[in-house]
């Protein structure tokens, strides 16, 4: 299960009225703060990431943010302005963390993950879209001006699959139907970045890294962007391949994408080039996660539970002895070497990595 995938599944519940509001006002979850509960470790959690400090930070359904500061043994809840889901959060520097998920909501935290506030949502953005289609018009772009002018009127039911930070103030995050906001002053406000990308391609933007001085985009039907001007403009990458692209990482001059039915594509130049490595599988693949003690290794989770490991150096993919019980989201291997998976059943622990990846 990918996050793409679950935002569709779950897309039209965006302005479901939750349970415990029926019997007054109902109260929309973009308003609706995440109820804490002791059961939001086993509900869906689609994203994980470390911050400079040490805890780790995880998001999911129903507004959920989850916080450890034991390498993953045990899980805080946070409070939660909203009860949408969140489909990523990231964090890194001495900068804000974010968390962004539907509706377009974009959340802010200046504590590490301990409390969060709501910086915007569709609802806010529309009027945003419509002057940002206006401008597309005068600069004589029509077709982005046509997409921008119907998310306005669409409002607040797309969501934002990803989000990666830049620096301490800059950001990008993208989503569903190829929605890309930036932010230059730490999250305060968020600007389009519409105009950086190719066209007015309507294909979702599953995922957004930096590898090394390069920004990469990897999205659905193949789609692969790369941004070599800090996330100013994107170009399409030398990928032909139709399948659909959930998570993309890597380092140096290797990026790794992986998705649909097993897919897996390497570069080891800096994406100037591309293979296709054959894994058999016809299971998606949904996340990715470098080893952090051996270089060119990284672990993938896919939609059944599997895990697999991926040597970039040899080029092969094999599936590991350890699997989740259910279909994996996201996935994280801590300084110890244990392995973490979040996905439909929370978060898992698996146990700790062999020392050798035959």
């Amino acid at each position: 299960m990918s996050k793409a995938r679950f935002a569709a599944l779950t897309l039209a519940c965006l302005g479901c009225t939750p349970s415990h509001a029926l019997q007054g006002e109902p109260v929309l979850p973009l308003d609706q703060p995440a109820r804490i509960s002791p059961y939001a470790v086993r509900s869906v959690v689609l994203s994980v990431t470390p911050t400079d400090a040490g805890p780790l930070l995880a998001a999911g359904e129903h507004g959920h943010i989850l916080t450890s500061t034991d390498a993953g043994r045990t899980w805080a809840q946070s409070p939660s302005p909203v009860s949408v889901t969140l489909t990523a959060v990231t964090a890194g520097g001495s900068g804000p963390a974010f968390a962004v998920g539907h509706g377009l909501t974009i959340l802010r935290s200046t504590d590490g993950g301990k409390s969060w506030a709501k910086q915007t949502d569709g609802r806010a953005l529309a009027a945003r879209f419509q002057a940002w289609a206006g401008a597309a018009q005068q600069s004589g772009n029509g077709k982005l001006a046509v997409k921008l002018g119907r998310l306005a009127k669409e409002g607040a039911d797309k969501p934002l699959l990803d989000i990666v930070k830049l620096s301490d103030r800059a950001a990008i995050a993208v989503g569903a139907y190829g929605v890309a906001l930036r932010t230059s002053d730490g999250g305060m406000t968020w600007d389009s970045a519409f105009d950086g990308f190719p066209g007015d391609d309507d294909r979702h933007l599953n995922a957004i890294r930096r590898v090394d001085r390069a920004i990469w985009v990897a999205g659905e039907r193949g789609l692969m962007y790369r941004s070599l001007d800090d996330g100013r403009t994107f170009q399409a990458a030398n990928w032909k391949d139709k399948a659909s692209l959930f998570a993309i990482d890597g380092a140096a001059r290797t990026v790794v994408a992986v998705g649909l039915r097993g897919t897996i594509a390497l570069s080891t130049d800096a994406g100037t080039t591309w293979a296709r490595i054959d894994t058999g599988t016809r299971y998606s693949i949904t996340s990715l996660a470098p080893d952090p003690h051996k270089e060119g290794i990284y672990w993938a989770g896919d939609d059944s539970g599997g895990i697999w490991s991926i040597d970039t150096v040899k080029r092969v993919a094999k599936p590991a002895a350890m699997r989740g019980r259910g279909p994996i989201a996201a996935l994280f291997v801590n300084g110890e070497r244990a392995v973490m998976v979040f996905g439909a059943l929370g978060i898992e622990s698996l146990g700790t990595l062999p020392q050798t990846v035959e």
